[in-house]
């Protein structure tokens, strides 16, 4: 089957010309090259991708350096799998993977592979799925020629996810996850095979020889897909959150959760939470461990070797999420500096959380009024005010700003002048204090 209309319609003009470089360099080395992976599958869905992952039966890493010097691309080798990246030093600056066409062997299940080059056949053979296990020559007398030895075409059209062989997801069960993450994004549905084999490896402590870094990875790409909800509904129903810990559960409390994060994430992200990027996936990853104890989390947290920042702000929820929600649901008057104590040191994804677990009205106009009117407030004097008054440095100062920028958020102060004043107050009561 021709796909070289495919490739007009989908690759833009300037990403085609640069495929259509390679291949011309790649006959004049004597080099079989091929598109393969995700584009090829986008490709026969009509779907636009750009990323441009291209195999050759040969050296990939010297034909990697052929390929950046006529391009004009950045060279970075992976010499040891036989692989290699280009970037584009100008527009369109994408990243290309030129690979050596190889064959994989397992020594023990989730272990990395030891690799031995070899065909396009083999090359293709070792990935996950059929959908994924496709090739588009670009060789001048076949290109856009589609290559497809397992079916995937024919899988394709019966939108079904299959494995190709029968160790698949004992070689590598992180394709667990990507079996579940391609059946939700395209709505394809697994066959009774592939399925099966998931359910009978599940005794197996499959996962404890996949690194804690490769989990993590695959985590984020899960609760990074556009429906979480759907793709951890069917991840819980394989019975494989049970990585993460035994003691996990999707219920219908951590349904809602995860519903409420996104309805959250749409009233409130894009306009409070400017700082840095919002990593929803963590927000969704604290609704899947909500029913961990403080302890049973860290733990994972361990296990996935989480980043710091991401530990923190994890530990953060779990040690004080109580006493935030029921300061947030207390009907008696609540002062805003009160909110504002307890929220403010949270990180944008701890306090999208605490959102989403709010049951009452009171507690979510709390939080709105925090993320509108009290988040940013800052004060119109520092420590050298404080200074210019005639008082030493020490830690009180910052004892005194903290209560002056309270009396600003309670409406206690208004002006410059006002601070000042109450600042002046605090001293005298500080110094009487410690008379």
């Amino acid at each position: 089957m021709k796909m070289t209309h495919n490739l007009r319609l989908l690759l833009p003009k300037d990403i085609l010309l640069i495929v259509n470089k390679i291949a011309k360099l790649a006959e004049k080395g004597g080099y079989k090259a091929y598109l393969v992976g995700g584009l090829v599958r986008d490709i026969l869905l009509g779907v636009k991708n750009m990323d441009l992952d291209i195999v050759v039966e040969g050296d990939g890493p010297a034909f990697a350096a052929l390929c950046a010097h006529k391009i004009g691309a950045a060279l970075v080798v992976h010499k040891k799998f036989g692989t290699a990246s280009l970037i584009m030093r100008k527009k369109p600056r994408i990243k290309i993977d030129i690979a050596t066409a190889r064959r994989e062997f397992y020594e023990k299940p989730a272990a990395l592979p030891l690799v031995e080059f070899s065909s396009i056949k083999d090359d293709l053979q070792r990935r996950d799925f059929t959908i994924n296990a496709m090739a588009l020559s670009i060789n001048r007398k076949d290109f856009g020629t589609l290559i497809d030895f397992f079916g995937g075409t024919k899988d394709l059209a019966k939108k079904r996810i299959r494995v190709l062989h029968e160790k698949s997801f004992i070689d590598d069960p992180t394709r667990i996850f990507r079996a579940v993450r391609f059946e939700q994004r395209y709505g394809f549905r697994m066959d009774d095979v592939t399925a099966r084999l998931i359910r009978n490896a599940k005794g197996a402590r499959m996962f404890d020889g996949v690194s804690g870094e490769r989990l993590r990875t695959e985590i984020e790409l899960l609760l990074g897909e556009k429906d979480p909800v759907k793709v951890t509904k069917r991840m819980n129903g394989l019975d494989e959150l049970r990585f993460i810990s035994s003691k996990v559960r999707f219920g219908t409390a951590e349904e809602e959760i995860c519903r409420n994060v996104k309805k959250a994430a749409g009233l409130y992200g894009g306009d409070f939470f400017k700082e840095r990027p919002l990593y929803l996936w963590l927000v969704y990853f604290m609704a899947l461990i909500d029913s961990l104890s403080f302890s049973e989390a860290m733990k994972v947290c361990a296990r996935l070797m989480m980043k710091r920042s991401d530990r923190s702000s994890i530990a953060a929820v779990k040690k004080s999420e109580k006493k935030i929600l029921a300061l947030l649901s207390a009907k008696k008057t609540t002062r805003p500096s009160e909110i504002y104590s307890v929220l403010v040191p949270l990180t944008s994804e701890a306090l999208l959380f605490i959102m989403a677990k709010c049951t009452s009205q009171l507690a979510k106009r709390r939080i709105g009024a925090f993320l509108k009117k009290y988040k940013w407030a800052r004060l119109s004097i520092g420590g050298e005010d404080i200074k210019r008054l005639g008082k030493q440095p020490g830690p009180y100062f910052a004892e005194i700003l903290q209560k002056t920028l309270y009396a600003k958020i309670d409406g206690v102060v208004t002006t410059r002048q006002d601070e000042l004043a109450f600042a002046r107050t605090q001293l005298l009561i500080h110094e009487t204090e410690i008379l």
